[in-house]
């Protein structure tokens, strides 16, 4: 009988941290972007008639990765990327898929994104990763 109760304690102990490890693992975030980390996040509002359409961010190095997710209700559809170096001076534009434009920085720049809008307001979140 002894060992019946010490049994039924053992397996009610591993339960119990097994139940809590997975509450615990289901409330943590996860990290979108596996072998990053955020150095930076803003947000940017703004409209189309005031020319608050263009975000500057200066001093990116290669190997970042800045994210660009617009709000529910935004109008923006893309956007053009300029950069310049010492080298080179670049103007591309890139799309948003599902609301979010990922940009992988090819050369320490500064750079200024552009947003094409369709509705004359603006929500974005802006961050930038880095690798660990």
């Amino acid at each position: 009988m002894f060992k019946r109760r010490k049994a039924l304690l053992i397996v009610g102990i591993a339960f119990f941290f097994l139940l809590a490890y997975i509450t615990v693992a289901s409330l943590v975030p996860k990290t979108p972007y596996p072998g990053m980390r955020r150095i930076a996040s803003h947000a940017a509002h703004g409209n189309t008639a005031n020319g608050d359409h263009y975000i500057d961010l200066p001093g990116l190095k290669e190997g970042q990765l800045v994210v660009i997710e617009a709000e529910n209700g935004s109008g923006v559809t893309g956007s053009w990327i300029r950069h310049s170096s010492i080298e080179t001076f670049v103007l591309e534009g890139q799309g948003l898929t599902d609301g979010k434009l990922e940009y992988e920085v090819r050369e320490d720049a500064d750079y200024t994104f552009q947003l094409k809008c369709d509705d004359a307001t603006f929500d974005v979140s802006i961050s930038v990763w880095e690798k660990k």
